[in-house]
């Protein structure tokens, strides 16, 4: 990181470790096991932009997730100002980051155009794994995730990280993250 804040100890050790898994093929999972308020979202974030400097040249798409709604507006906030302030990366132009929230009833994944080479979404928990009203699928809106990620590598996009805020409370979907 370019050290426009003191990571803490731990936070420099995740970083290396970030960057070892982004620069790898193989499909991992790095649970962190921290304190609220101890720079999470700050090791999320930087997987993130570290992934996206490594892919420069490529498409590429990326996912956080949050276990509730009011937490997608603070973690986009943070998520793009440790983008700018550590990797140099500006919002809608060096990449875009969407935020899908289950306050629409259906989740739209129809528009696969995104204004950058890299796309982060920030999904709130129940837009990921929800249901519509009327749904026939009870995990309608997860099949549909998975085949709009599976569209985007078909158009040559790099899935990179995807990370999930709070991950003690995703631990019944544990099967389906891995």
């Amino acid at each position: 990181m370019k050290n426009k804040f003191k990571p803490r100890k731990w936070q420099s050790k995740a970083f290396k470790i970030v960057d070892k898994c982004n620069a790898s093929t193989k499909t991992e999972v790095i649970p962190v096991n921290a304190c609220v308020g101890s720079g999470k979202t700050i090791v999320g974030s930087y997987a993130l932009g570290s992934f996206i400097k490594m892919n420069q040249d490529k498409k590429t798409i990326q996912a956080f997730v949050t276990p509730r709604i009011k937490l997608c507006a603070q973690q986009t906030n943070e998520i793009i100002n440790v983008l700018k302030n550590e990797f140099d990366l500006n919002n809608e132009d060096d990449y875009e980051l969407i935020r899908k929230d289950c306050t629409q009833n259906k989740i739209n994944l129809r528009n696969s155009t995104f204004s950058a080479n890299h796309a982060i979404f920030v999904i709130c928990d129940e837009s990921l794994w929800g249901t519509d009203n009327n749904a026939t699928d009870p995990e309608g809106r997860w099949h549909s995730w998975i085949k709009f990620f599976n569209e985007r590598k078909n158009e040559g996009y790099i899935f990179g990280n995807m990370i999930f805020d709070e991950a003690h409370n995703f631990e019944n979907k544990c099967h389906k993250i891995i």
